[in-house]
């Protein structure tokens, strides 16, 4: 316990400062604000604090649905859009994805080519409820297979599909009211088409150079077709209506000259026969030979016959077969 050399305390030597170097951050890491700590023990002296990740720098590259970030290399796919209304500065508007999908959406009257810069890639087109009209919005857009048009549609103006060569596939909707000079025209892909009962009035040239439509079905509504609406369509086999023949005016060589035209209903016998509504109280007055050869159209209905008919030098045909009426 005797103690030979005392311990005298010596004073700290305090710490000695060491920089902890700043991390930069990335697009990808979090970085490192400037610190220290001692280099005798370690100790920190200023903490380093987070600095978050940057954002992506993104640039655009050949393809114009891919960005690049000048970082890291990612890359990212996106979506274009723009606006595209004739009298509306905001609407509508239009969005093209990746995978070729043209979309039109908002309210209004759609202007023509705001797009076209990518008309290339334009594989489809979906324009959706609110539109009301279109320009010549797709004219010559050589790589569109399909397009699917909203009930708020009314108005599909002239040449709007011209020279879609790759045309396949067209829903009308069910609010277009006339189809105009050339709308279809050169749409040589396309081989059926329904037109709703909607449109009355199809114009002069609509389906010119359409030479692989075999088929078509026009709707009910229909009172015009004009001339050489279907010039050079020389594969198309049937047309069918949904009215009766006299409704409808057809222009001088609306259909190619071998192609078939069908129409669905018959004359309703009111615009037939002199008066009457066809029951046994209300029968249909018949004066003439013409109204008395219609009877064997309308077998169900009843009949009266209000004068003497002269069927001398025809080429009658019995009503009713081997039955009398």
């Amino acid at each position: 316990g005797k103690t030979l050399v005392k311990q005298n305390e010596v004073d700290a030597l305090g710490h000695t400062e060491v920089i902890d170097k700043a991390v930069a951050p990335t697009c990808t890491e979090t970085g490192l604000t400037e610190g220290s700590h001692c280099g005798l023990c370690g100790q920190p002296l200023t903490a380093q604090t987070q600095v978050p990740v940057l954002d992506h720098s993104w640039q655009s590259t050949t393809d114009v649905f891919t960005q690049q970030c000048s970082g890291c290399q990612t890359e990212r796919t996106i979506t274009l859009t723009g606006k595209c209304g004739l009298y509306d500065a905001d609407e509508p508007i239009w969005t093209l994805t990746s995978d070729g999908t043209l979309t039109i959406s908002g309210a209004g009257v759609m202007a023509n080519y705001t797009y076209s810069p990518y008309q290339d890639r334009i594989l489809r087109v979906v324009i959706e409820e609110g539109v009301t009209s279109t320009d010549a919005a797709f004219r010559n857009f050589t790589n569109l297979v399909s397009a699917v048009l909203p009930d708020s549609l009314t108005n599909v103006n002239q040449l709007t599909f011209s020279g879609c060569t790759a045309l396949e596939q067209v829903d009308l909707g069910e609010g277009v009211t006339s189809l105009q000079l050339g709308t279809f025209g050169g749409c040589s892909a396309l081989k059926t088409l329904d037109i709703p009962d909607s449109v009355t009035s199809i114009g002069n040239g609509t389906f010119t150079g359409c030479t692989a439509l075999e088929m078509l079905t026009i709707g009910s509504g229909i009172t015009a077709i004009e001339g050489n609406t279907f010039y050079g369509c020389i594969n198309l086999k049937t047309v069918t209506i949904d009215t009766y023949e006299e409704a409808v005016t057809l222009g001088e060589n609306a259909f190619h000259q071998d192609t078939e035209v069908i129409f669905l209903r018959k004359k309703p016998a009111s615009l037939v026969f002199d008066g009457g509504s066809g029951t046994p109280d209300d029968p249909y007055r018949v004066s003439n030979a013409q109204q008395l050869d219609a009877v064997r159209d309308y077998p169900e209905a009843h009949y009266i016959q209000t004068a003497d008919i002269d069927l001398s030098g025809m080429n009658w045909t019995p009503i009713g077969g081997s039955y009398h009426f």
